[in-house]
Order: C-alpha cells, then sequence, then structure tokens
C-alpha cells in the first residue's frame, strides 16, 4: 500500500511540475507575441480552470469586459486558446492545459508549434462535457474538478 502512496505522490509532484513548465512557456510565448496583453494576473487566471470567459478577467479586475474580449481573441490568434461556444456565453479553453491534464504523459507541445494547425485544437468541445469525467483527471490532480 505505502508503494502505491509512493508512486501517487510521485506522479503528483511531476505533473505539477508539467504545469508550471507550460505555464512558463506560455507566459514567454503571450511576452513574445503579446507584450502589451501579458500580466501575470492573467497568467494565473488561464491556469485556474481548462477555460476562461471575458467575466473571469473582469470580475477579477485585470481589464474591462471589451478589453478582456480582445485580449482572449489574441490568444487565441497565437494559439494559447480556443475559443468555444456555450449558449450565449463564449468559453476560450486551454487545451494545452486540457491535453495535460487528461494524459498520464508530461510532455507539453513547444510553444514554437502553437501559432500553426495543431493536434490540441482537435479536442472535443468543452460544451459537450458533462463534467470532470469526460476528461479523466482534468484538475483533479491539483484537487479541483473542472465543472462547466
Amino acid at each position: 500500500m505505502l508503494e502505491g502512496i509512493e508512486q501517487v505522490s510521485r506522479w503528483t509532484v511531476l505533473k505539477i511540475a508539467a504545469v508550471r513548465k507550460l505555464m512558463e512557456e506560455t507566459s514567454r510565448h503571450v511576452r513574445t507575441h503579446l507584450p502589451q496583453v501579458y500580466s501575470h494576473e492573467l497568467m494565473q487566471v488561464l491556469f485556474e480552470q481548462p477555460y476562461c470567459r471575458i467575466g473571469s478577467l473582469v470580475e477579477r479586475g485585470i481589464v474591462k469586459r471589451q478589453t478582456a474580449s480582445v485580449y482572449l481573441k489574441q490568444l487565441v490568434d497565437i494559439g494559447v486558446l480556443v475559443e468555444e461556444s456555450a449558449g450565449k456565453e463564449k468559453l476560450f479553453v486551454h487545451t494545452k492545459l486540457v491535453r495535460l491534464m487528461s494524459v498520464d504523459s508530461n510532455e507539453i507541445t513547444p510553444c514554437s508549434t502553437w501559432m500553426r494547425s495543431s493536434p490540441d485544437r482537435k479536442l472535443p468541445s468543452m460544451t459537450s462535457l458533462a463534467g470532470p469525467s469526460a476528461y479523466p483527471g482534468t484538475c483533479m490532480a491539483m484537487g479541483r474538478s473542472a465543472s462547466l
């Protein structure tokens, strides 16, 4: 039993390290391509859940609604996020975070390929998910579920 706990602990530590690496890569990518958009607070919001809403940036006081919409669409343009419709609302999905949290592998897609068409963009729509079980492990490794 202790061996199992040790294995899960190691897996969790490696997954957290991979999330941190993805956050560093994302930050570097945004600073390079959208320096006027980059802020530490924005990066924090992008990594709290596998998706972001315009309201998420407004509620945090990062930017006003119109600017939030522009920023998130610019992040889509540089391959950080993918825009999905959820009824009247738009979700901006961080597909690389979703993929990282839903597979055992801790490999991340190099940011040099983000602006090209990538397989990350082919993930099932977040609006079709029934909850965290549709992406096993999504945010659960960090002790949080991510339901829409």
